[in-house]
This record gives C-alpha cells, sequence and structure tokens, in this order.
C-alpha cells in the first residue's frame, strides 16, 4: 500500500510563497510514490484572528496553543483511513502535534518563519510565545526550514534541531535566453524586476527611494499587490504588472534583467528569490540580513548611500553572462527541485 501524507495548511490562499512551496513539495512527493493530500483550510478563524488582531496577548498563553492544536488535530484525524505521514505548515500549528501523534502518525513541522517576527513581537512577549513554540515543536518528528542559516538561527535562539529544505525550483527559461537580454540592454535600460507585496509603509517608502535614485538610469517592474503598493509615486521608470497566472506573468517577466528583494522585514526566506532564480535572474537584496547567494547591500548602507545599488546593477550587467553562468551552477549544485528535495526523501523513507 502506498504511503499517505497529508499536508495541512490554514493559509495556502494568502501566501503565493506557500502555494509555490506546497506544489514544488507535492510534485516530488508524488514523484516518489507517496499518495498527497492537499488539506486547504481557510476556515480556522481562531488562526487568522490570532495573526490579525491579538497574537501578541492570546500566543502568550500556553492553552490558546492546545486549544488550537486539538481543532486542527481533530479536523486532520476526520480524514480516514488516517495519514501515515503528516506536514504541519505554520509554528502556531504546532499545537497540533501530540494530537496527531497519539493515533501514530508521524508529524513533521514546516517552519517557513516565526510568527514574533511577522507580527513584529518583541521583549517579554516574544519570549513568552517563543517558549510556548518550543515546547510544542519539540513533539514533532522532524523540523523542516527553508534555508541553513534560518535552521542555526532556530538552533541557536529556541534549542531546536532542523533539517534546512530550500524550497526546491524547476528552471522556467534556458541559459540562452538568459543571455539574450544582454544583447537587448545594448539599446535599452536595465530592467529591474521587484516581484514582492509590499505589505507596510516602509516597503512603499523604500520603494519610492530606489525607483528616484535610479530614475533614468533604470526601469522597475513592481508587483501591483499588497495593502501599500498605491503608497508609491507614480513614476516613469516604475511599471506596475499583475498577471492571472504565473505562466503569464513568467511570459513577460523573464525579460527582466535582475530580481530585486528590498524590505526592511526579517525573514529566513524570500519566495521571491525561488522566482528570480527560475527565470535566471541575478538578485540584488536590499535587506538587514545577508541572503544566499545574492548581491546583498545592507539595508542601512543603501539609505546612507543610495548610489550603491547603481553601482551593483552597473557591475552585474558589466559581466552579465558570466553571472548568468554562475547562477546555473549553484542552482544545480543546491536548489533545483530533485537535489533540493533529496534529503527529505531519505528522511522520510526512515520514518
Amino acid at each position: 500500500m502506498r504511503t499517505r501524507v497529508l499536508i495541512y495548511t490554514p493559509t495556502y490562499n494568502k501566501s503565493k510563497g506557500l502555494q509555490y512551496r506546497l506544489a514544488m513539495l507535492t510534485k516530488t512527493l508524488q514523484e516518489n510514490g507517496y499518495d498527497v493530500i492537499l488539506y486547504k483550510d481557510e476556515h480556522e478563524n481562531l488562526l487568522r484572528t490570532l495573526y490579525t488582531y491579538t497574537a501578541r496577548c492570546l500566543l502568550q498563553a500556553k492553552s490558546v496553543w492546545t486549544y488550537l492544536g486539538n481543532s486542527i488535530g481533530s479536523k486532520v484525524l476526520r480524514n480516514k483511513p488516517y495519514p501515515d505521514i503528516v506536514f504541519l505548515t505554520t509554528d502556531v500549528c504546532s499545537g497540533a502535534i501530540k494530537m496527531i501523534k497519539s493515533h501514530g502518525i508521524k508529524v513533521l513541522l514546516l517552519l517557513e518563519d516565526l510568527s514574533v517576527d511577522w507580527l513584529n513581537i518583541r521583549g517579554f512577549a516574544r519570549r513568552k510565545i517563543l517558549n510556548n513554540l518550543i515546547y510544542f515543536a519539540s513533539e514533532a518528528d522532524v523540523i523542516i526550514t527553508p534555508s541553513e542559516s534560518f535552521s542555526k538561527r532556530i538552533n541557536e535562539e529556541l534549542g531546536l534541531y532542523s533539517l534546512p529544505i530550500p524550497l526546491g525550483l524547476e528552471l522556467q527559461i534556458t541559459e540562452e535566453d538568459a543571455k539574450t537580454r544582454i544583447r537587448a540592454h545594448e539599446s535599452d535600460k536595465p530592467r529591474i524586476l521587484h516581484a514582492r507585496q509590499l505589505v507596510t509603509k516602509q516597503e512603499a517608502k523604500l520603494l519610492n527611494t530606489i525607483a528616484e535614485k535610479i530614475d533614468g538610469f533604470a526601469e522597475i517592474h513592481a508587483l501591483k499587490a499588497g495593502r501599500y503598493y498605491n503608497k508609491v509615486k507614480r513614476r516613469g521608470n516604475i511599471i506596475w504588472y499583475h498577471y492571472q497566472s504565473v505562466h503569464e506573468a513568467i511570459k513577460y517577466l523573464k525579460h527582466c534583467h535582475i530580481g530585486l528583494i528590498a524590505t526592511s522585514r526579517n525573514a529566513p526566506t524570500f519566495t521571491s528569490q525561488w522566482f528570480h532564480f527560475s527565470l535566471l535572474q541575478p538578485v540584488i537584496t536590499i535587506t538587514n540580513n545577508y541572503v544566499d547567494n545574492t548581491s546583498w547591500i545592507p539595508l542601512e548602507d543603501f539609505l546612507n548611500n543610495p548610489r550603491r545599488l547603481h553601482d551593483e546593477i552597473n557591475s552585474l550587467m558589466a559581466a552579465y553572462n558570466w553571472n548568468i553562468e554562475r547562477l546555473i551552477q549553484v542552482i544545480k549544485s543546491k536548489y533545483i527541485r530533485h537535489k533540493a528535495h533529496e534529503p527529505l526523501m531519505k528522511i522520510l523513507n526512515k520514518l
């Protein structure tokens, strides 16, 4: 009998990044002979309320994690026959681990990020919430993170061991297609792709600054999404886009030379990075923390000297074909889907 895997997610329709990760994970599992059930629970009202309004207070109470976990566990266990393996996709779902495991089911926790970071919770409240996470997450058979740096961080900060598994990507264009961009650039400006929603005022302000500083030198193709995208000033060098499907987006955005991730938010990984990589676009990051395999400009350095972005774009464009070749080597060695998911498949075979 084939092994049954259930992936539980209460935030599927709200996160394009999660959709991408679970699509890649599902494809790998199915190719390796697993039967996969994707449980999209968009009716977990308590979880949505926690994230939106009262997380700082409620998540400090261990009883809330238990209550939420029992609710999630009951839904998972309605699937008969029971799955052999369950993936839970957010940290606050960890309250369900003990209940699910009591029925002989193996449980893997996908830690994409930490709620305390996403909600910018600090001080005593942060420590208390993390203590609850440690208590419940330690019951998991395996904890999975999207990057080595995040695994190292939660080991140091939370004392939790985890397995770093990149999202896994599939190349959407060929090396030759990518190299044709530089020939087009000979009579054109560099095209920069900003493929992230603008979810904070700070991100909108940052994009404003970037567009102003490279006006006349490069154009920005920016995703028209997020609560604050309309706070960005209308400029001639910003081209807004919002396509109905990923395939349509790829058709038009594959012509951009460079990917850009610019945010003051701290996150263990950025899904837009994998989108850029799938289009073979070298990536510039303007962030607080270093992002692997990108051209990193510390946020504070950029704010003090915006000219650095101009210089970084020039540097990447001057050796564009070499940068494409180097990126392909990195992707094939670490991030291509079957390679990235190989350690996970080995773990699953041992459970």
